[in-house]
């Protein structure tokens, strides 16, 4: 399959990455769209994103696609599904050469499944934070919204480590994507 694949030189160029395979507690995804982080997949690219610091790697983290295949202990997935944050292969994993940044610039990628694997008794998964990222997204939730939706949620998670800003000033530098989002959350909040 096609991969977008940042070098070890910092550069993008898409390449040949193995398909993955689900494991038991996986589903396989056709991915429809990623998008493109501001701030992770750039410092990715840039060689400064503090979680990634093995080359080359599978670029995309923002990523939505369709269950098309299931392991035989998944339960929280069927196939159709469209679920968010498929990985190209596994993180920290290191396939044909090429570590996991994510991987959602992929054709393919997997989904794991918590719910199951925690209660088959792997307790390690219920924290595990990417699993808890993969989800289902609602029915008639169209590609492009659910994208979306998922930088939504991250400039929402910014304000659990945030006192309350109920009635304060807050100040937000920048107007793209997560500045305007981070404005909206602040306005939600008081």
């Amino acid at each position: 399959m096609k991969g977008l694949i940042v070098t070890q030189d910092y550069r993008l160029t898409l390449g040949d990455v193995p398909k993955p395979e689900p494991g038991p507690y996986e589903a396989l995804v056709k991915i429809r769209a990623c998008g493109i982080c501001g701030t992770t997949d750039r410092e990715i690219i840039k060689g400064t994103q503090p979680y990634q610091k093995d080359y080359p790697c599978l670029l995309g983290h923002e990523a939505v696609g369709e269950v098309i295949a299931i392991g035989a202990k998944v339960r929280s997935f069927k196939l159709g599904d469209l679920v968010t944050r498929p990985s190209g292969h596994s993180p920290a994993a290191r396939q044909a050469g090429i570590y996991s940044g994510w991987g959602g610039f992929a054709e393919f990628g997997l989904v794991g499944d918590r719910q199951a694997r925690v209660a088959d008794g792997d307790a390690a998964a219920a924290g595990d934070y990417n699993l808890l990222r993969q989800n289902v997204v609602p029915p008639g939730t169209n590609v492009a919204d659910a994208v979306l939706a998922i930088s939504l949620a991250e400039t929402a998670s910014w304000f659990q480590h945030l006192p309350a800003p109920g009635g304060q000033a807050v100040c937000v530098a920048g107007t793209g994507i997560a500045g305007l989002s981070l404005a909206f959350w602040a306005k939600l909040a008081g």
